[in-house]
């Protein structure tokens, strides 16, 4: 006889628990015995009729987990899967909706609406809920019969919420329609909501102003405050005066840029650059930015064309894959659709670019370049003419233009309020012209000191 190496007892030891981890729940079809047991169980613990159970059995496996009778659980359906922890002596003791089951098995104490349920998973380990998944990687749950939630009164009870608190013997209720207290009997009614007194003080808000009964006086905490106060200031500050203004200086300013038309390179794409070559101006005027020959020509991006096409993108997918629970407030549990995911290719249309590209060159012309800036200022009465640039030779030859820029202004002197002041007003050249040879004006001042408008004297 030949034994095994110490190699090969290992691999035939991790195989074992292996298989053993794999199939740790042996799911099978229940004999036509067993689904009467079941039947039986619905009919005793869900308090329905042989049809009822039948019905609800019709179009679902009833099926031998570990040797025990179970049914398949679909979406939507409840069943009770809570013990309470008892808040007196910390039992966990058994609270499906039946008589006699709200005091504490251990304590005998009424269960209170505040107390915790056992977490899922202790039914998990007890065998009472075992969750499967099959070969395809869906999860079907299966449940003893004696917890599913079948009558209409029991699903009722599982969709009502959180539950209430008996006013008799404070033992936790369902707040369902015609409940009745489990451990002493009396009809569950909703307490009545608490009212105020009409005594006790109001929160505090924030005060707001109001109109005075009778007046035009604004009330704000007590002080009472004129409310023409705000517009009658607002009238006063734009009441104007007529002043009496010198007129001390009238300017003007000058600034000349004088350009010469002169050789250059330039660059532009192709169907862009100026056909015929250039002409040269006469007295600065006629000139023509033309081409005097390209060079470096080559192909460059213009722009880029959009187009419509398609590409493949890795997308999340959602899929029902079986059914989970989802503990409610009072206890039940209510199966949901497990959603799982997935990543899958997926075409679309999308917009794509191309590259459009067009012939682009340098080539030689003429453009008008500035070579110096004649800055010039005066007052009257220097003509503007006669004074001459400081540092500037304006024109000096027939292949050069000047580029005039003029402004004038009004400088004002007036008394207001017992103060000497001074204004500039900018003006046109036409209206700087009408303003020679005076030498007083007539300004309209208000009591913000903000001249309102001025005329000749």
């Amino acid at each position: 006889m030949k034994f095994l190496s110490r190699n090969s007892l290992f691999i035939l030891l991790m195989l074992s628990f292996m298989s053993h981890s794999l199939y740790a729940n042996t799911v099978k079809q229940c004999s036509p015995g067993e689904v009467n047991q079941v039947l039986g169980e619905l009919v005793k613990y869900g308090k329905v009729t042989q049809d009822v159970a039948r019905n609800y059995i019709k179009n679902r496996p009833v099926v031998n987990v570990n040797g025990k009778p179970m049914v398949e659980l679909k979406s939507n359906d409840y069943f009770w899967n809570y013990l309470f922890n008892c808040n007196s002596c910390g039992t966990h003791s058994p609270a499906r909706p039946r008589k006699g089951q709200q005091n504490c098995k251990n304590c005998s104490n009424p269960h209170e609406n505040d107390e915790e349920f056992v977490n899922m998973n202790i039914l998990i380990e007890k065998k009472v809920a075992v969750f499967v998944k099959d070969s395809n990687g869906v999860t079907h749950g299966y449940v003893d019969p004696k917890i599913i939630a079948v009558s209409k009164k029991d699903i009722a009870r599982a969709e009502s919420g959180k539950k209430g608190t008996c006013t008799q013997c404070n033992s936790s209720v369902f707040k369902v329609k015609n409940e009745q207290c489990f451990n002493c009997g009396k009809p569950y009614t909703a307490p009545k909501p608490s009212t105020t007194s009409s005594t006790q003080s109001s929160p505090t808000t924030k005060s707001t102003p109001t109109v005075a009964a009778g007046s035009n006086k604004l009330l704000i905490g007590g002080l009472v405050v004129g409310v023409p106060v705000v517009a009658g200031g607002l009238y006063w500050g734009t009441r104007t005066h007529d002043v009496e203004a010198e007129i001390i200086n009238l300017k003007w300013n000058t600034l000349v840029t004088v350009q010469a038309f002169s050789k250059v390179t330039r660059e532009d794409f192709y169907k862009d650059i100026p056909v015929g070559e250039s002409r040269m101006p006469r007295d600065g005027v006629g000139a023509f930015s033309g081409n005097d020959g390209e060079f470096g020509c080559f192909q460059k991006l213009h722009h880029k064309e959009p187009y419509s096409c398609k590409k493949t993108i890795l997308v999340k997918e959602s899929y029902k894959c079986g059914v989970e629970p989802k503990t409610m407030e009072n206890g039940a549990s209510k199966m949901v659709d497990k959603l799982c995911s997935k990543t899958v290719p997926k075409v679309v249309t999308d917009t794509c670019h191309k590259d459009i590209k067009k012939l682009y060159c340098q080539y030689n012309t003429y453009a008008w370049v500035k070579t110096r800036v004649c800055p010039n200022s005066g007052t009257f009465p220097q003509s503007m003419n006669e004074v001459k640039y400081k540092d500037c030779n304006i024109r000096a030859s027939n292949y050069e233009r000047e580029i005039k820029k003029n402004s004038f202004s009004l400088e004002l002197g007036y008394e207001f309020k017992s103060k000497n002041k001074t204004k500039t007003l900018s003006l046109s050249e036409a209206e700087f012209e009408t303003w020679i040879g005076r030498e007083a004006a007539l300004l309209e001042v208000n009591n913000f000191g903000i001249i309102d408008s001025f005329t000749k004297k």
